[in-house]
């Protein structure tokens, strides 16, 4: 139960010409979003329109221009700030098309406003700022174990009590200690409101042998969880590895 497939696999059928994966960087002070797209196929036909919803309606769209650049798609004002007080989320439909063919890929996702950065206070002093505020981050250590499936969550109302419980002790964060969970978690965080630092997996052996792997998997779980807005904080390296 600890080895093997470490999460929920499936099977979609594509277009030619569709959405590989998107990226998504929020900005609360200009009010708006970039959304990134890497598309695959006919990519000279391909057009491509980001829609972003509140309640079901379309709020805010925009069209692609150019490959390589993101689409900025301008929020209305008020903009709904996530925080885990009030973890507010919009949802994304990209719609990528092929001109030529009249074929379409549909994706759909949802995105956080919130800015995350570290800055002096007042007094000089280095912080951690949320939101333009600074944050004291109070939280545990997570090794994401359980006691019916070792590291396979046994189900989704579990992964919510946990999550739940921590915030009813008064925590606003986590740290995912060495383990990437099943994408569903991050969602249950984003969505009930846990701010998250996220472990690389750590290993021991030479450093100088798996150096490269290494990189090479940080990098892969970086961009698979690029658009969780509840992750804070990278964390490379553990203890003394």
């Amino acid at each position: 139960r600890s080895s093997g497939l470490g999460g929920t696999v499936w099977l979609e059928t594509v277009p030619e010409t569709h959405l590989v994966d998107y990226k998504v960087a929020t900005d609360i002070d200009r009010g708006a979003v970039d959304v990134t797209l890497e598309g695959a196929g006919d990519l000279k036909h391909a057009e491509a329109r980001v829609e972003v919803c509140r309640a079901g309606k379309v709020v805010a769209s925009g069209e692609l221009k150019e490959w390589g650049r993101p689409v900025t798609v301008a929020l209305p004002r008020p903009v709904a700030l996530w925080s885990p007080a009030a973890p507010e989320l919009y949802d994304l439909v990209i719609t990528f098309r092929d001109a030529a063919k009249g074929t379409r890929d549909v994706v759909k996702g949802y995105f956080g406003m919130r800015k995350i950065e570290l800055r002096k206070d007042a007094n000089g002093v280095l912080r951690f700022f949320f939101n333009n505020a600074p944050r004291f981050l109070i939280g545990t250590l997570d090794q994401g174990w359980w006691p019916d499936g070792l590291l396979t969550p046994p189900s989704d109302e579990a992964m919510a009590y946990d999550i739940l419980a921590l915030k009813k002790m008064g925590f606003d964060m986590t740290r995912k200690h060495i383990k990437v969970e099943p994408r569903r978690y991050y969602y249950l965080c984003d969505k009930l409101g846990l701010i998250l630092l996220q472990d690389m997996p750590s290993g021991f052996a030479d450093a100088q042998k798996r150096y490269g792997f290494y990189r090479r998997e940080l990098k892969e779980m970086m961009d698979h969880l690029q658009k969780v807005p509840s992750i804070a904080m990278w964390v490379p390296y553990n203890e003394g590895w």
